[in-house]
């Protein structure tokens, strides 16, 4: 991933080439990050902190989804470190939409594959850099497109560092998913 931006911008057009006009299940998420130590007692970003997530994500299909984000870290340096992700998921179990328009299976759990690239010491004139790929398990999605919103509760994932060949834990303990289509137009 020598060029972050340019495989960013490729990923986002593959994203929106993939909404079709019909889809309306695009949504505006939030969430909060939680980095752990790996076994070798360091931190993805470094340092421990608070990191936000703000993107965009949208169904593919009734059953998987894909999205990118932005992580600024919001303490205790902020903006100091910031993380480009990019996933892919799979709902585990049933349709996040229903081809006839009805609601679809309203408590569901995620499957997600993704990268982050990150950008480290950015205040500090010396930026460094990383990159990694993670799995990410999402037992508890409550909602979906039907109801214009979902809520994804206690995502634990496991990233690995490619640079450093290293693993580590991360936790989204929350994260709300405000699809862009109005409730009465998806239904």
């Amino acid at each position: 991933m020598k060029h972050p931006v340019r495989s960013l911008t490729l990923f986002s057009l593959l994203l929106l080439a993939a909404i079709s006009a019909g889809a309306q299940n695009l949504s505006f998420s939030v969430s909060g990050w939680s980095f752990f130590r790996n076994a070798e007692g360091k931190y993805p970003a470094g340092t421990p902190g608070i990191f936000s997530s703000f993107g965009l994500s949208c169904g593919i299909t009734r059953y998987a989804e894909a999205g990118f984000s932005i992580l600024p870290r919001l303490s205790p340096e902020p903006l100091d470190d910031i993380f480009l992700e990019g996933h892919a998921g799979v709902s585990l179990f049933g349709e996040r939409v229903r081809k006839s328009g009805g609601p679809a299976i309203y408590l569901n759990a995620l499957l997600d594959a993704g990268i982050l690239y990150g950008m480290h010491n950015l205040t500090s004139g010396a930026p460094e850099y990383s990159r990694a790929i993670f799995l990410r398990i999402t037992p508890f999605a409550l909602g979906n497109p039907y109801y214009g919103r979902r809520e994804r509760m206690f995502s634990l994932g496991l990233m690995f560092d490619v640079d450093s060949a290293e693993t580590s834990l991360f936790l989204n303990l929350i994260a709300v998913d405000f699809y862009l289509a109005s409730p009465s137009k998806v239904r």
